[in-house]
């Protein structure tokens, strides 16, 4: 009798364990899956030439000719590696986290982030969007599953994501890939994308140099009722790197409820690398999809 009391529960918990881990490979193979059907290739080998943008309003023009070298090749799809720090709220504590985030033109977006924790195992989130399906998942130790929606809210608040992307991806923004920009004023300049889902307007900050300063949109958060509201939400670009012939933000702050009294910053993150895919990487093998673990003392 003392030997089956001894060996039930321990079934019980390797029995829980499989179960578990037969749920997380289905899920990482889907990631998989997904990660590598959002390459979009350049079948055209086009490059950019600074003539495209002549016509754009002043700011958009400034910001593209500094974003794009001249000759480089329009990417459609760019893999980012980022770090840093977040929290859910203004009296949240800051937590440190790690992202892979894949991004293409048209397609959607996979992001895979790490978030550090001091009382217990790292968190592991998966979010995507592909088409008009989202999908947001958070994993305890990157094993037990403690959110998994796809609901029409989680939708909403991709589309949000996929477009502030864009700051990342600025090929997207051209002419020639559908953007459609409308002056504000001769710093400012609104432009929408084309995507899988009806996008909101992404405003730009520029300096008279070009240098993209602010990021600015209306993004769907849930409020405490459960009730979906559009908030508007900022990135403030403090800092900028040269990768494959973009100029991209390498640091940012972004805030929630942007510009209202109910302001509040909610992220710090670090550009750590970003690999913008074209023609020549159409036969190269996919980079492991993986995320090291945060800092012990995280």
């Amino acid at each position: 009798m003392a030997v089956l009391l001894v060996l039930v529960p321990g079934c019980f918990g390797v029995a829980a364990y499989v179960v578990l881990r037969l749920y997380r490979d289905r899920s990482a193979a889907r990631e998989r899956q997904l990660f590598n059907a959002l390459i979009v290739p350049n079948l055209d080998d086009a490059r950019f030439d600074p003539d495209e943008v002549a016509s754009l309003p002043g700011p958009a023009a400034r910001y593209l000719r500094r974003a794009i070298a001249p000759g480089t090749r329009l990417a459609r799809t760019v893999d980012l590696r980022l770090a840093g720090q977040f929290r859910d709220g203004p009296a949240a504590d800051w937590r440190p986290f790690t992202v892979q985030l894949r991004v293409s033109a048209g397609r959607g977006f996979l992001c895979r982030s790490r978030v550090g924790s001091s009382k217990g195992p790292d968190w592991v989130g998966i979010d995507y969007l592909s088409g008009r399906a989202a999908r947001s998942q958070r994993f305890l130790g990157n094993l037990v599953p403690v959110v998994d929606r796809d609901d029409a809210s989680t939708a909403r608040a991709a589309v949000g994501q996929q477009l502030l992307a864009c700051a990342w991806l600025p090929s997207i923004l051209l002419p020639s890939s559908g953007a459609r920009w409308a002056p504000a004023d001769a710093r400012r300049a609104s432009v929408r994308v084309d995507g899988p889902t009806t996008e909101p307007a992404l405003n730009l900050t520029v300096d008279e140099d070009g240098r993209l300063r602010l990021v600015t949109l209306l993004r769907y958060r849930p409020t405490p009722a459960g009730v979906d509201s559009l908030v508007p939400f900022g990135l403030r670009v403090e800092g900028s790197a040269n990768f494959d012939g973009y100029t991209v933000p390498s640091r940012a702050v972004s805030s929630w409820a942007y510009g209202t009294d109910e302001a509040f910053e909610s992220m710090v993150l670090t550009l750590e690398s970003a690999r913008y895919l074209s023609l020549i990487h159409i036969s190269e093998p996919t980079r492991p999809f993986t995320l090291s673990r945060m800092p012990s003392s995280a």
